[in-house]
Parts: C-alpha cells; sequence; structure tokens
C-alpha cells in the first residue's frame, strides 16, 4: 500500500479524487459506531492498581490534497505542559462531560490545538486503545482532512506541528524498536526518525499501529 498511496499522489494532478486506498484502510479499522469498551486495548503501560484511566482521544488525521502527497499532521508538546513535554503528539487530549464520543473529543482538541475546522474533518473508524504511563486509556481516531485552512496554534499546549508522509508512516522500514522498562517490565517499542522529529513512545505506537493494518500484517508490537 506505501507504493499505492505514493503513486496516486503523483497521478492527481490538481483535481481532488478520492484515494482508492482510504476505502480499503477504513475496512480495517474499528467502525464509528463500534462499542468503545469492546475496542482491543493494547497496554505499553499497565494501571497502577485501583487507579483508573482517563477516557481521551487524539486524532491521526490525514490530509488528502490535490497535488501533494497524502500526509498525517502531528504537533511537537509546549515545554509548558505537564505531561509529555516537547514531545511528538497527535492532537488530542482527555474526553469532556459534553463530548459525544471519541471522534467529537479529537476533532475538539484538533480544533482547539491548531484550529482544524470540524468540517473538513472526515473521522474514517478507530485504531485500537491504548494506555499510556500518564494514565490516559486513548482512543485513536483515523480521519481524512480535505482542503487547506490557515493553522492557529495555542501556544500553551503546541511549539510547532509537521507533516509526517503518509507514505513514511505506512512504510514498515521506517522503524526500528527499542527496548524501554516500565515500573519493573520491559517493552519492545517503535521508534520513527524523520528528519530532526523523534517519534516514539503512544505516538509511534499508533503510527506502527497504522502501519501493520496498512500492510496487511498481524503481527503485533505488543
Amino acid at each position: 500500500m506505501p507504493e499505492q498511496i505514493a503513486a496516486e499522489s503523483t497521478e492527481r494532478g490538481m483535481h481532488m479524487v478520492q484515494p482508492t486506498w482510504l476505502p480499503q484502510l477504513q475496512t480495517k479499522l474499528h467502525g464509528l459506531d463500534a462499542p468503545i469498551s469492546q475496542i482491543p486495548l493494547m497496554s505499553a503501560a499497565p494501571q497502577k492498581e485501583g487507579v483508573r484511566p482517563r477516557p481521551a482521544a487524539v486524532l491521526l488525521p490525514i490530509h488528502v490534497h490535490a497535488a501533494q502527497a497524502p500526509s498525517l499532521l502531528l504537533t511537537v508538546r509546549s515545554q509548558k505542559l505537564q505531561h509529555h513535554p516537547g514531545q511528538i503528539a497527535f492532537p488530542g487530549g482527555a474526553a469532556d462531560r459534553g463530548d459525544q464520543g471519541p471522534a467529537a473529543t479529537a476533532i475538539r482538541e484538533a480544533w482547539e490545538e491548531v484550529g482544524m475546522p470540524s468540517g473538513q474533518v472526515q473521522p474514517l473508524g478507530y485504531l485500537d486503545r491504548l494506555d499510556t504511563i500518564s494514565g490516559f486509556r486513548v482512543v485513536p481516531v483515523i480521519a481524512q482532512v480535505q482542503g487547506d485552512y490557515a493553522l492557529r496554534l495555542c501556544e500553551q499546549e503546541v511549539d510547532e506541528v509537521f507533516h509526517l508522509p503518509l507514505s513514511v508512516a505506512a512504510e514498515s522500514s521506517s522503524y526500528h524498536f527499542e527496548k524501554r522498562e516500565h515500573n519493573g517490565k520491559q517493552f519492545r517499542l517503535p521508534v520513527l526518525q524523520f528528519h530532526d522529529w523523534r517519534i516514539w513512545g503512544a505516538t509511534a505506537i499508533m503510527l506502527w499501529r497504522l502501519s501493520v493494518l496498512m500492510n496487511d500484517s498481524s503481527f503485533s508490537v505488543l
């Protein structure tokens, strides 16, 4: 599929065409109507006994342009934040009481963090849920974003943003694996180096999971 993505991006010209790989990807995701509690849980960070993880969601926004290769927008978290300052992340955060599900949480957070208009975001489905070392249970929301918009970064949360080509994210050779220890347990987790940006932790796990789906592999990193 990475080769198909790259080929289509050079053939579209200046007219918006629905990528042929997008419906194929959507069939591999958990549906938007799936009961959240029944979505499989990847756990790279066992939760402390008696502590209930907070519900959260992040948006994996696939930007589809007429004359550019599709890409994923990522943020560099502000140094002012308590959790994971300076790390690479997707737009997202804890669920608010008024959010109508994980997709609503992720889209709201993307608007608040980078000014991504909700009307240009089309949710496609969910990846497996993921527990983080900071105590969140995250639902990754895959979405298609069409058209341009003016970025508006929330300085309290985001220092900068960049785009990762989807063909790079989908290619399994983009990743290497490192051993990590948490609470006395060792884990082998993916890392992706893209130019000066080192993507690791929960963000890299989500990207790797996306890569697995797009390469028709049943291998599980966890």
